[in-house]
């Protein structure tokens, strides 16, 4: 058994090479690679902590894009090789301007496809070298299991009027609006602008691609429904479970104030459809992909389509409708209803305090 794992392991190392070289974790088709942003945890007393690293556990992998404060890092797990389950361990990338770590970061990813893993490491200074490696990790005692050290260099900060700037690692426009409220430059769980992202039932922290009521996180429509509880709350919020605690799914009243205050340009931003969205100067934009939507397992409308989720139930006493915004080709809509569990994507917004 032992042997047929270790050949197993080889193997998905084989294959994540090849993966690399299309630039997703999955497939070399149009789906995004998927990951869990997190803020990094800082390293403390690594001297102190057991280490090993005479078993194939894990294996440092390439990188995948690269900018200027970000990198797309993946990595190979075979938690076979030590007999523990996937929910007792925690493994990611440990990343550092010296190489020898010190101080390090922990960046950590929940995804896995087949063994493969990837992490999105945000916050990097521009055109700087950093050392990386992935790692396994096992609580109670401390062990943490190492890959080969690697390293990357960040792109030069390119000076232009499209400036943008970061919280909690991801970027953000600011369109000047009057409310103070900072948008999101792309989409929950896409790597650039114009990517789709993943595809969220309202309220459920966790993209997938069957959208069912059956399979709807909250079936009876108790937890939220008109008059009783209509906003979500943080711990349902996906933007604030997946991207740090200044994130949210933005208002209904946010969306109107992006389209009462900004310019709507349809446009096609690198071969991909959607709306530029300008601030009142025409210096600053942002991209909504026409991504589509999930009806059950069959997407709908890529490419003609955008649906958004706010974060505001509707105000009609039908419980399984949440409010959208939402466009088809060259016509906008806002506060419209939609099925709860139906996927949509997530544009993310930070508010003015």
């Amino acid at each position: 058994m032992k042997q047929i794992m270790k050949k197993i392991f080889l193997i998905a190392s084989l294959l994540l090479g090849l993966t690399l070289s299309c630039m997703t974790l999955v497939s070399c088709g149009d789906d995004e690679p998927q990951w869990t942003p997190v803020e990094p945890d800082p390293v403390e007393n690594q001297d102190d902590n057991k280490k090993q690293e005479d078993k194939d556990v894990v294996i440092t992998g390439a990188t995948g894009e690269v900018g200027d404060s970000y990198a797309i890092v993946f990595g190979v797990v075979n938690l076979d090789a030590i007999s523990v389950s996937y929910s007792s361990v925690e493994f990611g990338v440990l990343v550092s301007e010296t190489s020898d770590f010190t101080p390090g970061y922990f960046y950590k990813a929940s995804n896995l496809s087949g063994n493969m893993f990837s992490v999105r490491v945000g916050s990097l200074k521009a055109k700087t070298k950093y050392w990386y490696r992935a790692y396994v990790r096992i609580s109670s005692p401390t062990y943490h299991y190492w890959g080969d050290i690697l390293t990357f260099t960040t792109q030069k900060k390119e000076d232009n009027d499209e400036e943008t700037t970061e919280i909690d690692g991801h970027e953000y426009v600011d369109l000047g609006l009057s409310s103070g409220t900072l948008w999101a430059t792309m989409n929950v769980e896409a790597s650039k602008p114009e990517g789709y992202g993943g595809y969220f039932a309202w309220g459920e922290t966790r993209s997938k691609s069957n959208f069912t009521r059956t399979s709807y996180f909250d079936t009876s429509y108790q937890k939220y429904r008109h008059g009783v509880r209509d906003v979500l709350e943080k711990e349902d919020d996906a933007a604030y479970r997946l991207w740090g605690k200044h994130w949210r799914i933005p208002s209904i009243t946010q969306w109107y104030e992006l389209k009462r205050e900004c310019n709507w340009s349809w446009e096609s931003l690198n071969g991909i459809n959607g709306y530029k969205v300008w601030d009142k100067t025409r210096k600053k934009y942002i991209f909504l992909p026409a991504a589509g939507f999930y009806m059950g397992s069959e997407l709908r409308k890529k490419g003609e389509m955008g649906s958004y989720w706010s974060r505001n139930l509707s105000n009609e006493d039908e419980v399984q409708y949440a409010l959208e915004a939402s466009f088809v080709n060259n016509e906008l809509y806002i506060g419209g209803d939609f099925y709860r569990y139906y996927g949509q994507s997530i544009r993310a917004v930070v508010e003015s305090e």
